[in-house]
C-alpha cells in the first residue's frame, strides 16, 4: 500500500496584519480537524452488491455517500427506469442497501442518475429525475419513506434534476436544457433547508446573452460557493465550455467569476463535471487536447479573496482516446478522486477503469493512489469509476457494467486511512503511536494519574510527551479532598507535579485573586501575563481566558503582552525554559496557519 507524506493547503487569516502588529487570526471557517503532516492510505473494504442483483442491474450507475450513509443507483430493465438503493455505514463496511421506493411518480419516468445525501438532524436521499417532467424525490433515511417532491419553479423546465449538490442547509438543482425551444440558456435552482421542509430561494442562470450553453448540466457547493458547469459554452472556442462560480453573501447567491481552460479548446466540454472546496474548484474537461487527444484533463483553480487562479492541470498516468479522464469526480476539501475509463464507441478503449486519488504537496496535486476492482469482480469492461464520491473519510466507487459478465454491477469503497505524524488528532488511527491523549497525538497511552499529554493541560512542556501536571494544577478535578486518610486535608486538592494527588494547605499555594496567588512562604506575587488557577500560576494557555488582562494566548500556548515583553518570572510563576519572544511566537503562529486544512465533503454523481 503506498503512502505519501503531505501538507494541508494554504490558509492564511489576517497574515499581513498579524506579521505587522502580533494580530491573532480568526480562521475562515469553522475546522473539523486540524492536521499537520500527514500519511494517507486506501484500505479496502468489502465490495458492496444487493441481495437481489441480476443481469443487467448496472448497480453502481451513481453513487454519492456522507457520515452514516451510502447511495446507489441501479437501472431497472422491465420498467426502463433506475431505482435507488441505501446502505448504512458500519465499522467495517456497509449493510445490505435496501430499495427507497418513490409514492409519488410513474415507475418509467423515475429516471435519472444524480443522488445526494443530506446529513442533517434526519439523514435525507435525494435524487434527481431529471426529465421533462422532472424533480428531486426526497426520502428520509432512517425510515425509507419518500418525504417530499420537489417540482421546478421555472416556467419552461426540460431536465430538472439533471444535476444536484446539497451541503449543509442548502439544495442546488440543475436543468441545463430550461428555457425557450432553440435558446435553452440553462438554470439552477436554490434550496434552502427549514423545520417544515426544503423552501425555494433563488434561481440563476447563465450570463446575458448565452444560449445553449447547458449551463446547469453538473453543480458543486461548499459552505460559501457554487460551481456550475456549462459545458457548451462558446468564446474563444466553439462550445469550449465554462464554469461559472457563485459567492454566498447574506443568504443570497451572487455571481462571483466565470472561469475557463487555461487554452480554450473546441468541443472540449470543460464543466461537464465540478468538485469545489471553500478554497479549491476542480473541472472536468472531458475532451481536452492537453495529455493526449480528446483524452480529458481536470483543471484545478484555488481562491485568494475573491478570486480563483488557475493551477496546474492534471492528467491520466496512461490517458485513453475519448474522453477517459474525468468520467467522475469527487473532492472533500482534502482528497481528489478522478474515474476514468475509455469510451465504448472506440475500438480497442480499455473499459475496466480506475479511480486516480490526489492529494495537495506543496504547491502541486501529486497522485496518491490509483486503484481499480479486483479481477474476480471487475472485467475487462467493467466501467469501474464511472462514479465516484467521498464521504467522511471512505472513498465509493460504482462500477455499473460488469460483474462475471452479467452487467449487474458492484459499488467498492475504501477507507481513508488518516495517519498523524504530529499535531492534533480525533482518535488513535490517526497517530503512528496509536494514542489520541489530550487531542493530540500522544506517545503513550497516558492513563495515569496526573498526567498528561498537552502543555496546556500538563502547565509545561511540548504537545506529544506524557508527563506530570504541573503542581497544584488539577485540569480533570480527579483529585479527590482526602487523598490520604491519614491525612487531614483542607477542602482542596491537586496534583503534586509527581504524577499524584496532593494537599493543599491552608494559606500556602492560593489564589488571592485571578492574577496573583500566595506563595509557599505566605507571600502575595503576581502570575502575570499568565492567571491563578487551581492554586498556582499558569504556565500555559489555551485561550486568552488564560492570561492576565492585556496579554493574549500565542499558537504556542504562551502569554504574551502586544509590547512582545514576552512571559516573566518575577511575579512568581515558573516558566517553560524555552519561552519565546512574540516574533518568535508570530513565526509559530504562521506556520501552524500553513498546516490547516479544510476537508471538505463534495459528492458529483453524473447521469
Amino acid at each position: 500500500m503506498r503512502t505519501l507524506l503531505v501538507s494541508a493547503p494554504l490558509v492564511l487569516g489576517c497574515l499581513v496584519t498579524l506579521l505587522a502588529s502580533g494580530c491573532e487570526a480568526e480562521s475562515p471557517e469553522p475546522l473539523a480537524r486540524h492536521r499537520s503532516a500527514l500519511e494517507l492510505s486506501l484500505s479496502p473494504l468489502e465490495p458492496l452488491q444487493p441481495s437481489d442483483a441480476s443481469p443487467g442491474d448496472r448497480f453502481g450507475l451513481a453513487v454519492s455517500a456522507s457520515h452514516d450513509w451510502l447511495l446507489a443507483a441501479r437501472y431497472v430493465v422491465l420498467d426502463d427506469a433506475v431505482e435507488l438503493l441505501a446502505a448504512q455505514r458500519t465499522t467495517t463496511g456497509w449493510a445490505a442497501p435496501a430499495q427507497l421506493v418513490p409514492t409519488d411518480v410513474n415507475g418509467t419516468r423515475w429516471l435519472g442518475t444524480s443522488v445526494a445525501v443530506h446529513q442533517g438532524d434526519v439523514p435525507e436521499a435525494l435524487v434527481g429525475t431529471g426529465q421533462t417532467d422532472g424533480s428531486v424525490l426526497v426520502f428520509d433515511l432512517q425510515s425509507g419513506a419518500q418525504t417530499g417532491r420537489l417540482d421546478s419553479p421555472g416556467s419552461l423546465p426540460q431536465r430538472f434534476g439533471a444535476s444536484i449538490a446539497v451541503r449543509n442547509s442548502w439544495l442546488a438543482v440543475g436543468d441545463y436544457l430550461e428555457g425557450p425551444s432553440g435558446d435553452e440558456p440553462g438554470a439552477v435552482h436554490l434550496y434552502h433547508r427549514e423545520d417544515t421542509g426544503w423552501s425555494f430561494r433563488q434561481s440563476i442562470g447563465p450570463q446575458q446573452g448565452v444560449i445553449r450553453s447547458r449551463f446547469g448540466r453538473s453543480v458543486a457547493l461548499s459552505d460559501g460557493y457554487l460551481a456550475v458547469g456549462a459545458p457548451e459554452q462558446g468564446g474563444v472556442a466553439a462550445t469550449a465550455g465554462a464554469v461559472h462560480v457563485f459567492a454566498l453573501e447574506g443568504g443570497v447567491w451572487t455571481f462571483q467569476q466565470s472561469v475557463t481552460a487555461t487554452v480554450p479548446q473546441s468541443d472540449a466540454q470543460f464543466g461537464y463535471a465540478v468538485a469545489l472546496s471553500d478554497d479549491a474548484l476542480f473541472v472536468v474537461s472531458r475532451f481536452d487536447n492537453t495529455f493526449k487527444a480528446q483524452a480529458g484533463a481536470v483543471y484545478g483553480f484555488e481562491r485568494t479573496g475573491s478570486t480563483w487562479s488557475p493551477i496546474e492541470p492534471i492528467g491520466a498516468e496512461d490517458p485513453q482516446v475519448r474522453g477517459g479522464f474525468g468520467e467522475s469526480l469527487a473532492f472533500d476539501g482534502e482528497l481528489l478522486g478522478i474515474g476514468e475509463h475509455g469510451d465504448p464507441g472506440q475500438s480497442g478503449a480499455d473499459l475496466r477503469g480506475a479511480v486516480s486519488t490526489y492529494h495537495r504537496v506543496g504547491a502541486k496535486w501529486e497522485l496518491l493512489e490509483r486503484v481499480q476492482p479486483e479481477t474476480s469482480l471487475g472485467s475487462s469492461a467493467a466501467r469501474f469509476g464511472h462514479a465516484v464520491a467521498l464521504g467522511d473519510d471512505r472513498l465509493v466507487v460504482g462500477a455499473p457494467d460488469d460483474v462475471a459478465s452479467s452487467e449487474s454491477g458492484f459499488v467498492a469503497s475504501w477507507e481513508i486511512i488518516h495517519t498523524e505524524i504530529n499535531g492534533a488528532c480525533a482518535d488513535g488511527v490517526e497517530c503512528a503511536s496509536g494514542h489520541c491523549v489530550d487531542g493530540v497525538c500522544c506517545d503513550t497511552p497516558c492513563d495515569g494519574t496526573c498526567v498528561a499529554c498537552s502543555a496546556a493541560k500538563k502547565g509545561h512542556g511540548v504537545d506529544g510527551a506524557c508527563e506530570p501536571i504541573l503542581e497544584g494544577l488539577d485540569p480533570d478535578d480527579e483529585c479527590p479532598a482526602d487523598p490520604s486518610s491519614g491525612n487531614a486535608c483542607a477542602p482542596a486538592s491537586a496534583c503534586t507535579g509527581d504524577a499524584s494527588c496532593g494537599c493543599v494547605v491552608p494559606g500556602t499555594l492560593q489564589c488571592s485573586s485571578d492574577e496573583a496567588r500566595v506563595d509557599e512562604s505566605g507571600n502575595e506575587v503576581g502570575c502575570a501575563p499568565y492567571r491563578c488557577r487551581a492554586n498556582t500560576c499558569l504556565t500555559a494557555c489555551t485561550s486568552a481566558a488564560d492570561c492576565a488582562a492585556g496579554a493574549r494566548c500565542s499558537s504556542d500556548h504562551l502569554c504574551s503582552t502586544p509590547s512582545g515583553g514576552g512571559s516573566s518570572d518575577s511575579g512568581g510563576c515558573a516558566f517553560a525554559a524555552d519561552k519565546r519572544s512574540a516574533p518568535g511566537s508570530l513565526l509559530g503562529f504562521v506556520l501552524a496557519l500553513i498546516a490547516l486544512g479544510t476537508r471538505r465533503r463534495r459528492s458529483i454523481d453524473l447521469s
